[in-house]
């Protein structure tokens, strides 16, 4: 929840942060809500890795 809330709130390096920590597992909310979490989960990394200026 916090990597995503990070990403809607324009923290994209404070987000990348913790998609490390949780990177691969993305058995938990928010990516549960999703037909495909792991592709929810790799669109909100990306979204952060723009949002922290840096290329994926």
């Amino acid at each position: 929840m916090l990597a995503a809330s990070l990403v809607l709130a324009g923290r994209g390096r404070e987000a990348l942060e913790q998609f490390r920590l949780l990177e691969p597992w993305v058995g938990a909310e928010p990516w549960t809500h999703h037909a495909d979490p792991a592709a929810a989960f790799d669109r909100a990394r990306a979204l952060a890795v723009l949002r922290a200026g840096k290329r994926s």
